[in-house]
């Protein structure tokens, strides 16, 4: 690792990074963990993506769980199940008064798997990531996979960071900025199933949000929590950026930005995801994906879809 490094982390292969220049919480350095996360009252370190501050200060800190702290110990001590970092490391990281962390509740572009039609697209460049609006939010959608519209992909930054790290003067809904504390709970779930052993379950239950919000947890900072030293953020959602259609400029279709893609159900479920093609994405490129239904590589100097593979048909 290079000395200059302040993070590092763990990462699946089946995820595609963004624009970590403008969607990355640089100034969170009160905190060792910041865990990517959807809106979810079970707290768990994400197998798939997750960053640790760098330096002895944290070091020491996660070091103290003994099971990871040399491989022998690893092997020899550690919870027989596969989602060691999901389960019993997420369980000791929330658990611990000590260890600081923030969840990212706008990291993850994501549309929720019962709302995926051949029409809510996923967009990834080397420039960044994007999503669609959900159909709830949209109301209409362009038409569908195959003959979704190119559009021109925005290259401007778009930033979603959370205004705790700014100045909340900038902000155009202030009124729905609100912190307050939560307490956590262990070995519960309340009747909903976790896919590792319940001992290991950490959770708390949230109050509802205004609509058009993000919801942050974490732990130490510059607010005060509860008995665990956990509070809750509630700040308004980030305003989407307009994607345009480059065949036919008056198609508009509002994008949310991100920091990276995670194709989870994909890589299970969608035949397209086996047949990619083999060659890097390029820099004029968008690799568009539309759940299992299909995805497509659009060139944007030209307009022209470059690679198209379908998947399950539509019911």
């Amino acid at each position: 690792m290079h000395p200059s490094s302040q993070w590092w982390g763990w990462s699946d292969t089946d995820t595609f990074m963004g624009n970590f220049r403008s969607q990355f919480p640089w100034a969170a350095t009160e905190y060792d963990v910041l865990i990517p996360s959807l809106p979810d009252s079970l707290l768990y370190l994400r197998g798939h993506l997750c960053f640790f501050r760098t330096g002895s200060a944290t070091e020491d800190k996660l070091n103290q769980y003994g099971t990871i702290s040399n491989m022998n110990a690893y092997l020899g001590n550690h919870s027989p199940f596969w989602a060691t970092e999901e389960a019993e490391f997420s369980a000791f990281i929330f658990r611990s008064p000590s260890i600081t962390f923030l969840t990212l509740p706008y990291a993850l572009i994501n549309v929720p798997l019962h709302l995926y039609l051949p029409n809510t697209a996923k967009f990834c460049t080397l420039q960044g990531v994007f999503t669609m609006q959900n159909p709830i939010e949209r109301k209409t959608l362009p038409a569908p996979f195959p003959n979704f519209p190119v559009l021109s992909i925005p290259v401007s930054e778009a930033d979603n960071r959370p205004t705790m790290f700014g100045t909340d003067d900038d902000d155009d809904n202030q009124s729905s900025i609100s912190t307050g504390p939560v307490e956590l709970t262990e070995g519960t779930r309340n009747g909903r199933t976790v896919w590792f052993p319940l001992e290991y379950a950490t959770e708390y239950e949230p109050d509802s949000r205004p609509e058009g919000t993000m919801r942050y947890v974490g732990r130490g900072g510059p607010f005060a929590g509860g008995l665990h030293g956990a509070w809750e953020r509630i700040e308004p959602r980030k305003t989407t950026v307009v994607a345009r259609g480059m065949h036919d400029p008056s198609v508009e279709v509002p994008l949310y930005e991100g920091l990276y893609a995670h194709f989870y159900n994909e890589k299970y479920d969608a035949s397209w995801f086996d047949n990619l093609p083999l060659e890097p994405l390029k820099p004029y490129e968008t690799l568009v994906t539309y759940f299992e239904y299909g995805a497509e590589i659009w060139d944007q100097r030209t307009g022209n879809v470059t690679w198209r593979e379908a998947g399950r048909p539509f019911p």
